[in-house]
């Protein structure tokens, strides 16, 4: 166990050298013994909570997310109109409009936050609203972070990804419901090594209502997928979240 541990530096900087002498990737890992190629590979990953830092709150901001609601405050009649007005509003039934939506969005793409995905966000609403901002009430931004971690035999991390995975509930409409808007992840970082890379997607939303027809509560489940490739091995972990309206908490499995 101490020759892998000591060989770890050994291993990833002879293969760094050698790939820079522009020699194929297998050609380096034939060159490897049994116990090196150990120390490339994936022995468990893991994705847990972690706390936010101030630097976090910051990184909403500059990805275009206010933490406190812009939706109206209460519901207003001038806004809603009448009943006939509504008619092409069904509030039993749950419809994501949000740019986030079955296909799969790369938030992280070679180590690097992808810019271009900020716009990307789910929502839950009623179908026939055409806007979150129809909604009132909605809650300020609840926000988790959660960190994904891939090591190997000895436990050394082979590469590492940070991510806020933030939301808005308790949205109603017209005094009605509970609905979900900002429904999205924000990335924070990236780490691997040379020769390793590690990307993060989110994608296959699945809205419901969990309520009644009367009272109807929206639920909304998000795929987050995080890709990591090295040497020799490549790993795919998948976590579900799932949002409820009533809630500010949400559900992770993995």
């Amino acid at each position: 166990m101490k020759k892998l541990v000591l060989s770890t530096a050994y291993v990833l900087g002879f293969a760094a050298a050698n790939l820079m002498a522009t020699t194929p990737n297998q050609n380096l890992v034939d060159q490897f013994d049994e116990d090196e190629k150990n120390l490339l590979k994936v022995a468990e990953s893991s994705v847990e909570e972690v706390p936010m830092s101030e630097d976090d709150w910051q990184t909403l901001l500059d990805y275009g997310q206010d933490t406190t609601v812009s939706a109206r405050e209460q519901d207003d009649e001038d806004y809603y109109g009448d009943d006939d007005e509504k008619k092409g509003i069904d509030l039993s039934t749950i419809e994501n409009i949000g740019k986030l939506t079955g296909d799969f969005v790369r938030f992280i793409e070679e180590r690097a936050p992808v810019v271009s995905a900020e716009t990307f966000t789910a929502n839950a609403l009623p179908s026939g609203a055409e806007s979150v901002d129809e909604l009132s009430n909605l809650s300020d931004l609840n926000v988790k972070k959660y960190e994904y971690k891939a090591t190997n035999v000895v436990g050394i991390p082979l590469y590492t990804t940070q991510f806020l995975v933030v939301h808005r509930h308790g949205g109603t409409y017209d005094g009605e419901g509970q609905f979900l808007a900002n429904i999205t992840i924000v990335p924070v970082s990236a780490w691997a090594p040379f020769l390793y890379n590690v990307s993060v997607e989110a994608g296959n939303v699945q809205v419901a209502n969990i309520g009644t027809a009367e009272e109807p509560n929206a639920s909304l489940t998000l795929e987050v997928r995080i890709h990591g490739k090295g040497l020799i091995s490549t790993t795919l972990q998948k976590i579900f979240y799932e949002f409820r309206g009533d809630s500010a908490e949400h559900k992770m499995y993995h």
